[in-house]
């Protein structure tokens, strides 16, 4: 009895283990996206200042990379047209206000998903902490003989067969005797 405690103890560990590194995994993955996601957000934000920026100019004077590591005094004219990326590799030229506007949509939406992938960061850095405390209760079954005996006949009873219930007749036998004397009385 003591040694089938134990079996289980230890089973339960393994498998609390187990779902705490998936959990793990899990947030690691989530908070991968989620810095790529802030990442875009500061993108935009960046874009949408330098397009505020340049709308109020009509010439700039920037440095042009010439190589990886040279640059030259350049000048950027007509700062009130930008071409925008639709996606595809499709563009289109749009005034200033216009390509604003459309930074401005895409930072939301990508707020959105930030506030989502919250969510599912809080979720998942629950479960953490749930399956962290389930070494911690020390919660453990008692089995008995009986239990243990009815498990194993339940598993040589379903051996090499596919985890589904036993078919059931389409008719019980009390439904057969009805059909047979409603087919004999016709």
């Amino acid at each position: 009895n003591q040694l089938t405690t134990l079996y289980k103890l230890i089973l339960r560990m393994l498998q609390a283990d187990r779902l705490r590194t998936a959990h793990r995994d899990n947030l690691e993955s989530v908070d991968g996206k989620y810095r790529q996601l802030e990442t875009i957000d500061e993108d935009y934000k960046s874009l949408i200042g330098t397009l505020e920026r340049l709308s109020s100019e009509h010439r700039q004077e920037i440095m042009v990379p010439f190589t990886k590591k040279a640059f030259i005094p350049g000048e950027l004219v007509h700062t009130g047209e930008v071409m925008v990326y639709l996606g595809d590799n499709w563009f289109v030229n749009r005034t200033v206000p216009q390509s604003i506007a459309i930074a401005k949509r895409r930072r939301e939406k990508i707020k959105k998903e930030l506030d989502d992938h919250q969510k599912v960061l809080d979720n998942l850095q629950y479960k953490l902490e749930m399956t962290s405390e389930l070494d911690s209760d020390g919660i453990v079954e008692e089995l008995t003989e009986e239990d243990l005996k009815k498990s194993e006949e339940r598993y040589k009873a379903h051996q090499g067969r596919p985890n589904v219930p036993p078919p059931r007749p389409a008719f019980s036998a009390e439904e057969l005797a009805q059909l047979a004397g409603s087919t004999g009385a016709s």
